[in-house]
């Protein structure tokens, strides 16, 4: 719940890593600083409410959905708010994480994507074997056939 606080505001943060389980007085500090920070943030967002409208701009700027399926800016700019009130955190779709390098294949999929890549099917695709009739191959000597058919993979999480 302090994620957006505790980053602008270190002390706090420094203060709440020192706390140790059961000691109340710790946390109470901890309590009686936060209040303070988001005391000091609603005065100044009184005396200067032109400096948080930029935020709030930058959250209303419309993002075509298609971006927004390839992005999660679109999301953290939305969901945007001034450290003092409590906010979701957004993670990054798995795409962003895999080329910011945050995670990685397992070997596992690498070598089935591997596999993949020189059989010619799409990446997480599988094949399907279909029955082809002598008259969709237009050879009418010949029997029915079995061939396999690249089949989009599903994609879950």
């Amino acid at each position: 719940m302090l994620r957006a606080l505790v980053s602008t505001h270190t002390h706090v943060r420094d203060a709440l890593a020192r706390c140790k389980g059961g000691d109340m007085a710790a946390y109470e500090n901890v309590l009686s600083l936060v209040e303070n920070v988001v005391r000091e943030g609603i005065l100044a967002y009184e005396r200067d409410p032109s400096a948080y409208e930029t935020a709030e701009a930058e959250a209303l700027v419309e993002v075509s959905p298609e971006e927004e399926a390839l992005s999660s800016d679109g999301a953290v700019k939305r969901c945007k708010r001034p450290f003092w009130v409590c906010q979701s955190h957004v993670r990054p779709l798995p795409k962003e994480a895999m080329e910011m390098g945050s995670i990685q294949l397992s070997k596992k999929e690498k070598a089935k994507l591997a596999a993949a890549e020189d059989v010619g099917l799409p990446a997480g695709g599988s094949t399907e074997k279909v029955k082809v009739s002598s008259d969709e191959l237009k050879k009418p000597d010949e029997a029915a056939e079995k061939v396999e058919v690249p089949k989009e993979g599903m994609v879950c999480g």
